[in-house]
């Protein structure tokens, strides 16, 4: 079995202000003692109520409309990660309106 000291682990959040529910990007990055692991390209969406959600990794499938996850979790883990990547984002949307706003 394979063992790995997890050192840190960070979120990085990229904004887009392309048209969509589609907000951010975020991606996962884990700092161990054997290397780095980054998990690129959960999404942060807005429904029409204005909820944020998060999408996980996909990939578009074969047919329209169709994606397939390329990263899953389940249980506590997946919970945590939504409970930290939410909030991250309204603050970094936050901070970028506030910087927005000085320039206006």
């Amino acid at each position: 079995m394979m063992k790995i000291e997890i050192k840190e682990v960070w979120l990085e959040i990229r904004l887009t202000d392309t048209p969509g529910p589609v907000k951010a990007y975020a991606d996962l990055v884990i700092q161990a003692t054997e290397g780095m692991l980054r998990v690129l390209g959960y999404a942060v969406i807005r429904n029409d109520s204005g909820t944020p959600a998060i999408g996980f990794p996909c990939t578009p499938g074969d047919m329209a409309g169709e994606f397939l996850s390329v990263v899953d979790a389940e249980g506590d883990i997946q919970k945590e990660l939504f409970d930290y990547l939410i909030p991250l984002y309204e603050t970094v949307l936050e901070l970028e309106q506030g910087k927005n706003d000085s320039h206006a």
